[in-house]
This record gives C-alpha cells, sequence and structure tokens, in this order.
C-alpha cells in the first residue's frame, strides 16, 4: 500500500498529493492521446537506487517492504 504524500511535479510546476497522482497529472500532460490517465504506479514508476547507481521499478520495493513485513511476522511466531 502507497501513503499519500506530497511531491513537486518539477516539469509541471505543481504539487501532488500522491505518486498515483503525479502520475495522473504527467500523463495527462504528456500522453494526450490516452482516453485514461491511471496506471499501476508500481510497475510505470522507477526510483534511483543509490547502492547500485540504477533506476529500479516501484514494484522491487514492494516486493522488498513485503518480505521485510512477512519476515517479521513469521519471526514473531516462533
Amino acid at each position: 500500500m502507497l501513503v499519500d504524500c506530497r511531491s513537486k511535479v518539477i516539469s509541471l510546476k505543481r504539487e501532488a498529493r500522491s505518486i498515483n497522482h503525479a502520475f495522473t497529472l504527467l500523463s495527462q500532460e504528456f500522453e494526450t492521446h490516452r482516453i485514461s490517465h491511471t496506471a499501476n504506479v508500481f510497475e510505470r514508476v522507477f526510483y534511483w537506487e543509490e547502492s547500485d547507481q540504477k533506476w529500479r521499478c516501484l514494484d522491487e520495493l514492494r516486493a522488498q517492504a513485503e518480505a521485510r513485513f512477512e519476515s517479521e511476522v513469521l519471526l514473531s511466531w516462533v
């Protein structure tokens, strides 16, 4: 689950209320041919990973968080 967080969409000089909102704003501006301006941000949004100097899909970050959570839950049962 993504928690809402305000962020600046620099190329549009606007503020977004969430990653989903930022994606919608960008799509409306740069993908004007689309009927719908929503998408799965976990598949379409990337972040810069400093440790290996690579762009990573947001879904990778979600998978890591889920794995940590599952590990903590399993350890709490032991």
